[in-house]
């Protein structure tokens, strides 16, 4: 029958699909963070297919036994994969070691799970296990514990060690990205559907913050956006206590006066609220913004951003998209371009609009 867990912890493997899909066509496999994080998404699919069979009712017991196999050996790839990914998209050295090492730890886990040269056996009696099951889930815990906690650490560790703006906000995109994937992925290993439907939403939701970080240039600054969400929804709320009170207003003048007055009553008050309701919502989104940000303009910040996001980059379309996407940040503009000059020989001058936004 239906079974809303299975349904909620398959769900995120369409969501990777789609995910390889637009990085084939976004980026193609022509650089190894590509091409890695085409592998994680391959991972991840298998890994959310054999949870789903895992926790599945009502098949025979075979099903859910080798679904629990292929979640287990796929959840020790992942960490490994999640690693290398963070260091090449720091641009640190050592990926390749951490990918040897990692797939040491791999085989490694594999052999404790088939039990061989009784490793599963010894890790049973060591740790005072009742099944082989319980012997691989803390073998691999060990594991997942040590690379995602790598990862994590190596991330924050750049986040404060680097001090450019931009590069700090797509940092800090990776680090909330490995925190909601290694969080997800733990509720995964607790028993019961409820926690594993949850740890799987939360790791999609990783997922899809750390291929946003990947194929964009320009990422909006988390800041900016924290602030527009309060000012957003403090706006809507203020707004909707506007119309009650209108309303309750209304229903109180409808209750004592002639029908024709309540009803002139009721065009006084819409076309008021017409008149007000905008002005009255952008001025309380400025306050909140006042409230949040102090409402100081800063250009000298605003030109050390500008500076910092165009340093060293010699492609003309990422020039532009950072370049425009600082300017647009700073100044709140929605739409931008490029116009680029050139002198001719004949004396004419040549201007093309590269799109920025």
């Amino acid at each position: 029958g239906f079974q809303t867990p299975v349904i909620v912890v398959a769900g995120p493997a369409i969501v990777y699909v789609v995910l390889i899909l637009l990085t084939l066509r976004r980026r193609g496999l022509d650089s190894w963070l590509h091409g890695i994080f085409f592998l994680y998404l391959l991972i991840g699919i298998v890994w959310a297919i054999g949870k789903s069979l895992s926790i599945a009712q009502g098949l025979v017991p075979l099903v859910p036994t080798y679904g629990s196999l292929i979640a287990t050996d796929t959840l020790a790839v992942l960490p490994v994969l999640l690693t290398v990914l963070t260091i090449l998209f720091l641009e640190r050295s050592g990926a390749q070691w951490t990918g040897v090492i990692g797939g040491v730890w791999v085989a490694f886990v594999m052999l404790v799970d088939s039990n061989t040269f009784g490793l599963n056996l010894a890790f049973q009696n060591g740790l005072r296990l009742s099944t082989s099951t319980e012997a691989t889930n803390a073998v691999v815990l060990v594991g997942w514990s040590g690379f995602t906690g790598g990862a994590a650490v190596l991330t924050a560790w750049d986040y404060i060690r680097i001090q450019r703006p931009l590069h700090r906000n797509r940092i800090f995109y990776w680090l909330m990205a490995i925190v909601l994937i290694s969080v997800g992925e733990g509720l995964t290993m607790s028993p019961g559907g409820t926690m594993a439907q949850i740890g799987a939403f939360t790791r999609l939701l990783g997922v899809l913050i750390m291929a946003y970080a990947m194929l964009s240039y320009y990422l909006p600054s988390v800041r900016t956006v924290a602030r527009q969400t309060i000012a957003a929804v403090v706006s809507t709320l203020v707004t909707a206590a506007l119309l009650l009170a209108s309303f309750w207003l209304l229903r109180w003048l409808v209750s004592f006066m002639p029908p024709n007055m309540a009803l002139a009553s009721a065009a006084i008050i819409a076309v008021l609220l017409t008149i007000l309701m905008t002005p009255f919502r952008l001025s309380t989104i400025s306050l909140v913004d006042k409230l949040l940000m102090g409402g100081r303009y800063d250009p000298a910040r605003a030109l050390r951003d500008y500076s910092a996001a165009i340093t060293n980059i010699l492609d003309l379309d990422t020039l532009v998209t950072m370049a425009v996407g600082v300017i647009s940040e700073s100044l709140e503009v929605r739409r931008g371009a490029l116009l680029l000059t050139t002198e001719r020989e004949d004396g004419r001058t040549e201007m093309r609009v590269v799109p920025g936004m």
